[in-house]
């Protein structure tokens, strides 16, 4: 009956996994959609469709939370609640493995009867439980029927999806239907918000660079710990090389670390500081570059959000740092082009000076390329030995438990 629970909470999770799946792929379609429309992305309509999809993300994403959260305490307090049957009934594992078949069904209609399936279950499980299983209802029931009630509650999450990918075809459809009206920005104001939208998108990349490098830097003060004890135990021996590749990993990333720290702040004088300033008057603006009241550095919201999803998923991190460095890297080649910011007829604008713009720009972006990639270079250098290290202790602490 465990093994029935526990496999219903797996076919759920997999029709959840799929859908969260084709949500996560529409999200970064939309983001590089509107990367490649920038020129009508501040019209009124495509801004308000802009803002309809972000807070139809939020929705989304927070009761994706939800439903992991739900089905991932189900999931593990079932497998504590094997182990427990079969050590007050002695028996062993492969008694307990057989699953029983569970149809899998391919639509999300299914998803409420399979809640409710699991709910039935769930409760001869727990009858079961009371009478095989000292304890377990004492500390479980309560919180497992809370988390199926959580799982039937967040069936809307695939409403919620339909409704984010409707938002994302809205937004383009609103960026197409601009296009066709052949209404134009005032030229200085675009150029203004391009370069105030890309120094935004750097300014979360370097960002999550911190993030990542004093995750690092806490991963070794765990293995450390671990060394340490080996040692005090007796079981040290051969992890002198572990202890040197433990030290040079904490260099690498506190170096790591303090270079995407200097270069937030940077880029963080470009945006607000006396740097933004000297852009605004090499475009001949005065002041807070503004479209309808709307401040330009609001424009990344898109981008902002993708970034600091994968910072809420833990993406961000010791392990995670393949999965994610590649969306940085896709929206860092959206970035990084600087010819194609300042167009050929700025020389037309009055007050413009558009040689310095132009040599600004490449500058900022020029050396903020460099910084990055030292930064990952050093952050790849220093995981690599920590997976290394994190290998050996595990070895040495299989053999000192044997």
């Amino acid at each position: 009956m465990c093994v029935r629970v526990r496999s219903r909470v797996v076919l759920a999770k997999r029709v959840y996994v799929l859908h969260l799946r084709e949500l996560q792929q529409g999200h970064e379609k939309y983001v590089a959609a509107l990367a490649e429309d920038s020129g009508v992305r501040n019209y009124k309509s495509v801004r308000e469709a802009r803002v309809a999809a972000a807070a139809a993300v939020r929705h989304v994403y927070d009761s994706s939370e939800r439903m992991a959260r739900a089905m991932s305490h189900i999931y593990n307090s079932l497998g504590w609640w094997m182990g427990q049957f079969q050590v007050q009934h002695k028996l062993n594992r492969s008694t307990c493995n057989l699953q029983p078949s569970v149809a899998s069904p391919a639509q999300t209609a299914g998803f409420g009867q399979q809640v409710s399936d699991l709910r039935t279950d769930m409760e001869s499980l727990l009858r079961f439980s009371a009478a095989h299983i000292a304890g377990f209802n004492g500390l479980y029931a309560d919180r497992l029927r809370q988390a199926v009630q959580a799982m039937a509650k967040e069936e809307a999450f695939f409403t919620l999806k339909e409704n984010a990918l409707e938002s994302f075809r809205s937004v383009v459809n609103a960026q197409a239907s601009a296009k066709d009206l052949k209404r134009v920005l005032d030229d200085r104001m675009e150029v203004g918000c391009e370069v105030e939208r890309r120094l935004g998108v750097l300014k979360e990349i370097f960002l999550a660079l911190k993030h990542v490098a004093a995750d690092v830097v806490r991963r070794e003060e765990v293995l450390l710990e671990r060394l340490a004890a080996l040692e005090s135990a007796g079981f040290g021996l051969g992890l002198m090389v572990a202890v040197t590749n433990t030290k040079d990993a904490h260099r690498a990333a506190e170096e790591a670390g303090d270079d995407a720290n200097a270069a937030y702040k940077d880029i963080m004088v470009s945006i607000q500081g006396e740097d933004a300033a000297t852009f605004h008057a090499e475009l001949g603006e005065v002041g807070e570059f503004e479209i309808a009241g709307e401040k330009c550095v609001d424009d990344i919201r898109e981008e902002r959000m993708l970034l600091r999803e994968a910072t809420r998923q833990g993406q961000y991190n010791f392990h995670g740092f393949v999965n994610w460095k590649a969306v940085v890297e896709s929206l860092w080649s959206k970035v990084k082009r600087a010819d194609n910011i300042v167009p050929s007829n700025c020389y037309q604008w009055k007050g413009v000076r558009c040689a310095e713009l132009a040599a600004h720009i490449r500058h900022v972006m020029d050396s903020s390329d460099v910084r990055r990639a030292n930064v990952e270079e050093r952050l790849t250098r220093a995981i690599r030995s920590l997976v290394e290290v994190e290998t050996s202790v595990h070895a040495a602490e299989v053999r000192a438990a044997s």
